[in-house]
């Protein structure tokens, strides 16, 4: 099945008295080498799903689009890999280097739930919550090459700082030099 088929994934865990009847589905799954397909309904919803093993311990429910829901890329007006020059090719990939690093999904904030969360902590507080007006910023029409420069000094300048903050004790915490590929983390399933 291809990865634009599915949707959410869940954790399942065996209500009461349930416990044999996971344990024989999981088990015959993993001897299998099969995945479960079935209708759920979810929030009002019909969908497909797939029943499947996770780290050979734990059932994992994906929910599935229907085939009628996936639009497929071809359909999109793409560009062509032509109209800018090797230089500018060759800056996209440093930026890229300079950029690269191990995924740490800690690193990662939900800034809309954060602030969410603060203005409901504010109102409840009795404080008056106003929404500030924000004026769209003005289209800036830039040369290709300076945006990248500026992007890869940028770039530079946030990795040295964080670099000077990190322990040099544990390797774990330093980036990997530029250029130098990172095995990519295995995503945990959940409910998203």
């Amino acid at each position: 099945m291809q990865k634009e088929n599915y949707d959410k994934t869940y954790f399942l865990e065996p209500g009461e008295g349930g416990a044999k009847p996971y344990a024989l589905l999981r088990r015959a799954l993993r001897e299998s080498g099969r995945i479960g397909l079935s209708r759920v309904a979810l929030r009002g919803k019909a969908s497909l799903a797939a029943i499947r093993l996770y780290r050979e311990n734990c059932l994992v429910m994906e929910t599935m689009h229907f085939p009628e829901e996936i639009r497929t890329f071809t359909s999109l007006n793409l560009p062509a890999d032509e109209g800018f020059r090797e230089q500018e090719l060759a800056m996209a990939k440093l930026l890229i280097g300079t950029l690269a690093g191990p995924f740490v999904p800690e690193n990662f904030q939900n800034e809309y739930r954060a602030a969410l969360l603060q203005m409901i902590q504010e109102k409840v507080a009795g404080q008056q919550v106003y929404r500030p007006d924000v004026a769209a910023p003005a289209a800036k029409v830039m040369d290709l090459m300076e945006a990248l420069r500026q992007s890869i000094n940028l770039a530079e300048e946030a990795r040295q700082a964080a670099t000077r903050a990190r322990p040099e004790s544990d390797p774990a915490l330093v980036p990997p030099p530029a250029g130098t590929a990172s095995e990519p983390a295995m995503p945990t399933p959940g409910p998203h």
